[in-house]
């Protein structure tokens, strides 16, 4: 299976994963990447909107 794929149904079927995520990238990017908090969500929704 295609790895997107199988990455959008994490998002249907463990709607808890979606709460993992956003908690990875507040508090583990920031911490490497330095992104700001105002930076994640733009990112993340142009992210989903491909």
């Amino acid at each position: 299976m295609n790895p997107f794929f199988y990455f959008v149904q994490l998002f249907f079927y463990y709607p808890f994963f979606i709460i993992f995520l956003y908690i990875y990238l507040v508090f583990f990017i920031p911490k490497t990447n330095n992104i700001n908090f105002s930076n994640i969500f733009p990112l993340f929704s142009k992210w989903i909107k491909k």
